[in-house]
């Protein structure tokens, strides 16, 4: 069975290069997966099309791609069965695709994608464990009850932490007012919680970030693109202000959205190898970022001429609360929601008890 990629035109892939610069290789086998040519595998003549996979913008690690870590492992643990291949964002079947995305990219359409995409339900849950969550507290269940109504299996597949965003900003932010009128490009799912505290949110494709910041279309980003921070800091070496840290107060979940009548297409012991591959390559991805992210960050901060600030606890207090007021609503009205918020708030607990959302 061939499953086929389609590579949004905007998105940035971020591999090892930067790495290996930064060290004259002595990081190489921290990735262990040897690259393939991925969509030149031999397949059985037997072998037939599932679907298209189409990715969003921004879908990437600090140093390693989702797709190669998926295709790679798919392609061995199913004995060339389950193939990744290329395939044009632009066919018709991109209706009924596969979708490699951030969560908070649903969160119009599934409340609890505001939560897995990085919404700040508590200022202190940066800490928050998406795995532990939907493994241990029966996470994937209401994740699948939750993404069933619009007609996909989901599943993890990578995690963008707090601690490896950074926010770049013509000023610093030290207080909620400071953020009146600032034209910001962030993840989507914590646009609304903006908006309620002055902010003028937006989504500007990786690849354009720079360029619109330089000439003047946005105020302030946030990114997780380490080749966008570096080319930052060589742009505007001690000119601006930077921050580690991202806005949301959780960490952003990558997912795979699989169409339901795909997956039930799937025979058990094909779905029990894509679920399998999912979670490897979540913790592997996780594995890479922590073993580089620190040292990404030392880089970009040389390269700028001075070290990062921490983003302030008065914005992620602010942002908490406004979205506290948004979330309740919804947890009152949507039974999964309420079940979702009170299992995941159970992991942060005292901190969720310290911090003022307006959420029970």
């Amino acid at each position: 069975m061939v499953i086929f990629l389609g590579i949004h035109p905007g998105m940035a892939m971020i591999d090892r290069r930067i790495f290996l610069q930064l060290t004259g290789g002595a990081a190489a086998g921290a990735a262990t997966l040897a690259p393939t040519a991925v969509g030149h595998a031999e397949t059985p003549a037997s072998v037939g099309i599932l679907a298209s996979v189409h990715t969003s913008d921004g879908v990437a690690t600090s140093l390693v791609d989702p797709l190669r870590i998926l295709s790679e492992r798919l392609l061995l643990a199913s004995g060339g069965s389950l193939v990744l291949a290329s395939a044009d964002n632009s066919e018709p079947e991109a209706r009924a695709s596969l979708i490699l995305a951030s969560e908070g990219d649903f969160g119009a359409q599934e409340p609890l994608s505001l939560l897995l995409g990085g919404i700040p339900f508590c200022a202190s849950a940066g800490a928050f464990d998406a795995t532990t969550w939907l493994r241990g507290m029966g996470g994937q269940a209401l994740w699948d009850q939750a993404a069933a109504r619009s007609g996909h299996k989901p599943l993890l597949i990578a995690k963008l932490n707090r601690a490896d965003a950074h926010v770049w900003s013509r000023q610093t932010f030290d207080l909620a007012r400071n953020l009146s009128g600032v034209r910001i490009s962030a993840p989507k799912a914590i646009h609304e919680p903006l908006r309620m505290l002055g902010a003028e949110p937006t989504a500007v494709p990786t690849t354009e970030l720079v360029a619109a910041f330089e000439g003047g279309d946005i105020d302030a980003f946030e990114t997780h693109d380490s080749s966008v921070s570096l080319e930052m800091a060589r742009r505007w070496k001690g000119g601006l202000s930077w921050m580690t840290g991202s806005l949301a107060g959780t960490s952003r979940v990558i997912s795979l959205r699989i169409p339901l009548a795909q997956w039930q297409a799937l025979s058990p012991a094909d779905q029990a190898i894509v679920e399998a591959v999912a979670q490897e390559a979540a913790v592997t991805l996780q594995a890479i970022q922590k073993v580089h992210g620190a040292q990404l960050t030392n880089e970009i901060a040389r390269v700028a001429g001075r070290g990062p600030w921490p983003l302030r606890s008065e914005i992620r207090s602010a942002l908490s609360a406004e979205a506290g007021r948004l979330l309740a609503p919804l947890s009152n009205s949507d039974p999964i929601f309420a079940s979702a918020l009170g299992s995941m708030t159970a992991l942060v607990e005292p901190a969720f008890r310290s911090d003022s959302t307006g959420v029970s």
